[in-house]
């Protein structure tokens, strides 16, 4: 079951961006191939990803550390974020940051703003502003309120969205994850990831 506070253990990966080892939460890109263990954020760093990493990029919310790394020589899923102010000031000749500070408050008062038409949340069925979490093993919707207090199934990952989605894109990466994670990401039965 999931708990309000996430397990504080070490997931033997540093942080990419403060270079410090991850301990509790972890962040994983889920744009950027992962031959290893791909590009991994704190949850510290994660609150500014879009200052360190690509702000078109999504990650995938690890809780605990996994027995098995989630590894792809190929993207995991496509962009799936609509384009906006922050993908044209990102440099992508540099993936792990170069994002223009300038940028940085439009971003934030775009986050505050932000909302999912027509996507609620399956928890208070409000829609979703701010943060959305989609369960990439069974397609549940939380908002960010909702997320930390769920008794979702904690063997499932989730991918953390905080910016607009095109629609017709997570229909496509709904089906690129039932391939990345070996199952049917919109299935009743779901697989546990470790």
């Amino acid at each position: 079951m999931h708990t309000s506070e996430p397990v504080n253990e070490d997931h033997g990966i540093a942080c990419n961006s403060c270079k410090k080892p991850i301990s509790g939460v972890r962040y994983q890109c889920a744009n950027c191939p992962a031959p290893q263990s791909g590009y991994n954020l704190c949850s510290s760093c994660e609150k500014v990803s879009y200052t360190v990493h690509n702000p078109m990029h999504a990650f995938f919310k690890l809780p605990r550390p996994v027995d098995q790394p989630i590894t792809s020589n190929i993207p995991m899923i496509s962009e799936l974020y609509e384009p906006g102010p922050s993908s044209i000031a990102y440099d992508i000749g540099n993936p792990a940051g170069a994002y223009y500070l300038c940028c940085s408050m439009i971003v934030i008062q775009m986050s505050l703003r932000l909302s999912h038409p027509g996507v609620f949340c399956d928890l208070c069925v409000t829609e979703i502003q701010g943060a959305w979490f989609r369960c990439a093993y069974c397609g549940k919707d939380l908002c960010s309120t909702c997320e930390l207090l769920d008794t979702h199934n904690d063997t499932h990952i989730f991918l953390a969205l905080k910016s607009r989605v095109s629609s017709d894109s997570l229909v496509f990466v709904t089906s690129q994850l039932t391939v990345v994670l070996g199952q049917h990401a919109s299935s009743e039965v779901c697989t546990p990831l470790w």
